[in-house]
């Protein structure tokens, strides 16, 4: 069999598989994330030969002279075999390992870790941000508990100085403007606390696929949206079944469909797209806008920071937010004046 190139539809989203060839060349172990990786069924591979699907230096080095030897090269490298081409993203650790089946069975052989390096970059980019919003935060939470103490009293002298000054007008609405300043700030610290505090939701396994039609359907009857921009909806597949809770979802959808209008005042195309790849769902909210900065890209999902004229920056922080309290994760890709894809991540019901 020769080897196809993976399509973007095919391309996992998982970032290990572990592959183990034995002695005489049978394939022992090809687990559902080197299915997907390398795009050859499991239930095939595994009743044949690695050189039934696979050339010799497939992963740069004899597999023939590795087995007969029983010694791992000290150097291999997926990038100068010849599936690089058609498999650009994947990197591997190699290994002889004596794995023991049972008291009287030892079996031999190579184990191959094949490893997706875009997808371990993106997991540690999302860690990172994680933890950078998890500090973000825990500070603003303090800084608003540390506001509302003064505030009060604030308030509460102003609403007696307005009481005082109702036989002086213009004095009276300086004091007004002064209790509904002190009103204005607490909206806002609330706010900042509802970000700080965790996210608990009943969670109900729900098929994505209506739930994001009907989305559409909203979409197409709102009059206010521009009509010359073009919204789109695909399912790769007829059933994708998540937990989620549907109003929070589509309101953390909503927010970044919103975003992506925004960002097309002279229209363009906003696409919707959600897939399975093994144990993950994607959905894609793409947008042909102005892009996002870079150098605004590491900070778009932190409280406070927006690029609009009014507002406090809190939508992409809720969305960020929702999308974890249903076990999942958000990124994006973004090229300034070509669009912004976000992709969210949720993990399907097994």
């Amino acid at each position: 069999m020769k080897l196809s190139p993976l399509s973007s539809a095919q391309v996992c989203t998982k970032a290990k598989g572990t592959f183990f060839i034995r002695l005489d060349g049978s394939v022992g172990i090809f687990d559902p994330v080197a299915e997907e990786l390398l795009n050859f069924p499991a239930e095939e591979v595994l009743s044949h030969t690695f050189w039934d699907f696979f050339v010799d230096d497939f992963f740069g080095f004899s597999m023939h002279q590795t087995l007969l030897e029983k010694q791992v090269p000290p150097f291999t490298s997926i990038s100068e075999s010849p599936s690089a081409v058609a498999y650009p993203t994947l990197d591997f650790d190699i290994t002889f390992l004596s794995v023991e089946v049972d008291s009287n069975t030892t079996m031999n052989g190579i184990l191959i870790i094949i490893r997706n390096i875009e997808t371990l970059q993106r997991h540690n980019a999302i860690a990172v941000r994680n933890t950078r919003m998890k500090e973000l935060e825990k500070m603003a939470g303090l800084v608003a508990h540390e506001i509302r103490n003064p505030l009060g009293g604030i308030k509460g002298f102003s609403a007696l100085l307005q009481r005082d000054l109702q036989g002086n007008p213009e004095s009276y609405k300086l004091a007004t403007y002064i209790v509904e300043g002190a009103d204005n700030l607490n909206r806002l610290l609330d706010k900042i606390l509802s970000i700080t505090r965790s996210l608990q939701l009943p969670l109900e396994s729900h098929d994505l696929v209506p739930l994001l039609q009907e989305l559409l359907n909203d979409l197409n009857a709102d009059e206010s949206i521009d009509p010359h921009i073009d919204i789109s909806f695909e399912a790769f597949e007829e059933r994708i079944v998540v937990l989620i809770e549907p109003e929070n979802l589509k309101t953390a959808l909503l927010q970044l469909i919103s975003n992506g209008i925004r960002a097309m005042p002279q229209g363009g195309e906003l696409a919707i797209k959600v897939k399975s790849s093994g144990t993950e769902v994607i959905i894609e909210i793409s947008d042909t806008g102005c892009g996002i900065l870079k150098e605004n890209q590491a900070k778009i999902f932190s409280p406070f920071y927006t690029t609009q004229g009014k507002g406090h920056g809190f939508g992409l922080a809720e969305v960020h937010k929702i999308i974890h309290a249903h076990h999942g994760e958000i990124d994006f890709v973004s090229e300034e004046n070509v669009g912004t894809t976000f992709m969210v991540y949720l993990p399907v019901v097994g």
